[in-house]
């Protein structure tokens, strides 16, 4: 983390002009534009499963953008309800990096990320929480949302919203049945001798289909870092201009990117140039940043100015335009990705019906013949007049048709004796 402190505060110089005299980056990016994100998504199983309230499947997201990795995993379990949301499940969020990235990551930024995603999936209701309710007053789904930063060069934020809303949006929690269960009252305090009480059980997702997510809207967030340009006296302009505090902003109500257009963003007027998806170390040498939430239909949800220099009024509106444009982008890609990750998995589990485990249905219970894939086994018929033939008959039989089937013709049988009174029990028994 030292080492990489020092080569960003070396080049610290050499960014700023570079991005400011001729509009290029470290990566060959100009100012607007963003690296590739991909996404990756995969249905696991809960490493205890010995818990029967927990939901056996966990959903989990991967995403990278350029060197930056982070992970969502979500997973359920039924719960009792809290007193003051009887009819409301549970929603919790958890933000976390690996053990390598706490010196470089720092806390400081991992509560950053944490708050902006609990103030927009938790208290922005992005998930319906009613539709978690089983038994109103007692029992309901609690969904956990844990988030991991596995590599970080810059921008941690957006992959953490990406990977949180692609994993909400690809979960699928396993349906559940409520029983009634029987309880004597108690001693003074019961209403009745036949009180009951409920309650739920999970049902396998192989006995039947999975619920998903009610989920109300996706929000994206889209972070951007300025840099003041040099005035005419030698000084960082634009020091005195309107008020950019480092308080969040108000939703922006009546801001859409539908409004919005390349032309528009590019009039940025003032002193100041916007780069959108920072690096690392372009985030280490900016004067100030700016974080823009929007739903995948194009309505801001949150902005924010994370320290830095105060900012004019006009160029946040501009940005709230271009993270809107922004978030529509993500939330058509994310869409498209769900939708594939959903017919792969309809698919899978087709399968895995229609084709179970080769074997499972032919083995111990078919005379003992085992079918193997690629395999076919010629079952002889059996013939009925060798039925009432003793073991020794029934031997000699079998090995005059293999030297027939092996073109030796015929062998002659060589009769051994017969036993003192064999021919009698033989006759008994066949009677």
């Amino acid at each position: 983390a030292m080492v990489t402190g020092g080569l960003i505060a070396a080049n610290a110089g050499v960014l700023r002009e570079a991005l400011l005299d001729a509009d290029c980056r470290e990566d060959g990016r100009s100012a607007r534009e963003s690296r590739p994100v991909t996404l990756q998504l995969e249905h696991c199983l809960q490493p205890s499963h010995q818990d029967k309230s927990r939901a056996p499947q966990v959903t989990m997201a991967s995403v990278a953008v350029g060197k930056t990795r982070a992970t969502a995993t979500v997973s359920a379990r039924i719960e009792e309800t809290p007193i003051d949301r009887a009819h409301e499940g549970s929603f919790s969020l958890f933000v976390d990096c690996d053990r390598e990235l706490e010196l470089a990551f720092g806390q400081e930024k991992q509560q950053e990320a944490s708050r902006c995603l609990d103030q927009l999936l938790k208290h922005g209701r992005a998930l319906d929480l009613e539709s978690l309710c089983i038994v109103p007053g007692r029992l309901a789904w609690s969904i956990r949302l844990d988030v991991r930063v596995a590599e970080s060069d810059g921008n941690v934020l957006d992959a953490c919203a990406v990977a949180a809303v692609a994993a909400m949006k690809s979960f699928v929690r396993p349906d559940h049945r409520v029983s009634e269960l029987a309880s004597p009252a108690d001693g003074g305090e019961g209403e009745g001798e036949g009180r009951s009480r409920k309650a739920a059980s999970i049902v396998p997702l192989e006995e039947r289909e999975g619920v998903r997510l009610t989920v109300h809207h996706s929000p994206f967030t889209v972070s951007f870092v300025a840099f003041a340009k040099p005035a005419e006296g030698g000084e960082d302009g634009n020091a005195d201009d309107e008020e950019g505090g480092d308080d969040a902003m108000d939703t922006g109500e009546g801001v859409s990117g539908d409004e919005g257009s390349d032309d528009e963003a590019e009039d940025l007027r003032a002193n100041f140039v916007y780069a959108i998806d920072a690096t690392l170390a372009e985030e280490s040498c900016c004067d100030a940043r700016v974080v823009a939430a929007a739903d995948s239909e194009g309505y801001l949800r949150l902005m924010r100015k994370l320290g830095g220099r105060p900012l004019p009024r006009g160029d946040l509106t501009l940005l709230a335009r271009l993270a809107c444009v922004r978030a529509r982008e993500l939330g058509a890609y994310v869409e498209a990705e769900c939708r594939s990750f959903d017919e792969r998995s309809r698919r899978e589990r087709v399968r895995r019906k229609h084709n179970p485990k080769a074997g499972a249905g032919s083995g111990a219970g078919a005379g003992g013949i085992k079918l193997e894939l690629g395999q076919v086994a010629a079952i002889r018929p059996v013939d009925e007049d060798a039925l009432g033939m003793d073991l020794d008959d029934r031997a000699m039989a079998e090995a005059a048709s293999e030297a027939e089937a092996a073109g030796e013709g015929p062998r002659k049988v060589v009769e051994m004796p017969a036993r003192p009174g064999a021919g009698a029990a033989r006759a008994k028994g066949r009677k």
